[in-house]
């Protein structure tokens, strides 16, 4: 199974870089982390399919995993504050129902106060109609004894001093109960929004909770995605390191190889009294219209986190581009390798009495035979993803007599 580097190599540094504590915006935001991804995406060239597929499931969480923890965070946020709403909303209905009773007792009052009041008046008005409008007056100047009329008098007073008090209390009454009545009608209206604000705040909280569980749900299966694919690759753990040795070996076998045809073009040289040295001393070509992605020498896989040999340089480009040779020389070997794919190696001569060879390996397609002889520059091949590759790229090597350096001293991308 291949897998895409981005996508590969940013899911495992997500799970073992310290920066995967880090929102993704900022884990991805130094050139380290980028070096640290395309490492980290290269070093699964030696792996098994079963730990590829492992990897496919990791890249999957590591891609997912973050916006899904930040999703739980922002609904659990969302869902403290519909919560604190909604018991501020509740609060404030029962304040708004108390201050309604309130109100509804000062009506009540006032009502009471009101109808009392009328009572009197009628009262006042009936006995005024029975006797007529001067009533109280003729009584009062029924004859009698001067201080029978003085009393009379001073109690006709009263009886107009009631009937006035009793025609104030009344549109005293009225008025308060214009007041109460304003106000109860306020209460309500305040009553009926708190009321609304409420139902609302509880349906907004029943959503955020219902989105905070699926949230959280999401985020439980993709932590059971990930144990469950690191279990799959500790299963595959011993299958990987053997295939792991076997690249080595393959790398090893290719080094006595090379060793062995030097030597053997060494002695024929010698034996034509020609030289084979390089005619340049000029740093080889770029061998590729890519970008460099991941370095030589020893790095940790992403996984297991095991050190592991790299013995060239990776240099990312798309399926089909064009490869050429760094130099001029002789192709050696054209055709396919274990671990290598398609590979092409091309002699270069000798420099300081050691010699040099490139490699070209994964590509798609084969250009040059062996026993060809290459110019600088002359395309060999096309970019391609065949062997261990975890997308395609060109993995590129510099041999001294068989041995990989490291190309950055021969090339500059």
């Amino acid at each position: 199974m291949r897998l895409h580097r981005t996508a590969v190599a940013a899911a495992l540094l997500a799970l073992i870089s310290p920066l995967a504590s880090l929102p993704a915006a900022q884990a991805d935001s130094s050139s380290e982390a980028r070096r640290r991804v395309a490492e980290a995406a290269a070093s699964l060239e030696g792996s098994t399919a079963a730990v590829r597929t492992a990897a496919a499931s990791l890249a999957t969480v590591a891609e997912q995993l973050p916006e899904a923890q930040s999703d739980v965070y922002v609904a659990r946020g969302e869902l403290a504050g519909a919560r604190a709403r909604l018991s501020e909303a509740t609060t404030e209905v029962r304040r708004a129902e108390l201050a309604t009773a309130a109100a509804q007792r000062k009506v009540d009052e006032a009502s009471a106060k009101v109808e009392q009041g009328r009572a009197t008046v009628g009262l006042l008005a009936r006995r005024s109609y029975q006797q007529g409008p001067l009533g109280d007056m003729r009584e009062v100047m029924t004859t009698g004894s001067p201080q029978d009329l003085v009393d009379r008098v001073s109690l006709l007073h009263q009886v107009f001093r009631g009937q006035n008090d009793a025609l104030h209390t009344l549109s005293v009454g009225r008025l308060h109960l214009a007041t109460a009545t304003a106000g109860l009608a306020a209460q309500q209206k305040d009553l009926e929004k708190a009321r609304e604000a409420a139902a609302s705040g509880e349906e907004k909280a029943r959503r955020v909770a219902v989105r905070a569980e699926r949230a959280a749900a999401r985020v439980a299966e993709l932590v059971a995605l990930r144990t469950s694919a690191l279990a799959d690759a500790e299963a595959a753990r011993a299958d990987d390191a053997k295939e792991y040795a076997a690249a080595q070996a393959a790398s090893k076998a290719l080094a006595a190889r090379l060793k062995a045809m030097a030597r053997a073009r060494a002695l024929a040289a010698a034996r034509a009294h020609t030289s084979i040295a390089r005619s340049s001393s000029s740093r080889f070509l770029w061998p590729t219209d890519g970008h460099f992605t991941s370095s030589f020498g020893w790095r940790t896989h992403p996984i297991y986190g095991d050190r592991r040999f790299h013995a060239g340089i990776d240099i990312g480009a798309s399926y089909g581009t064009s490869v050429w040779s760094a130099d001029e020389g002789t192709v050696v070997y054209a055709g396919y390798a274990s671990g290598y794919g398609t590979l092409v190696l091309v002699s270069h001569g000798t420099v300081g009495g050691k010699d040099v060879t490139t490699g070209y390996a994964h590509m798609s397609a084969l250009l040059v035979s062996t026993g060809q002889s290459v110019s600088r520059g002359q395309q060999v091949g096309r970019i391609g993803n065949e062997g261990n590759s975890t997308g395609p790229h060109l993995h590129f090597e510099v041999r001294l007599d068989g041995d990989p350096v490291d190309p950055l001293n021969w090339v500059s991308p």
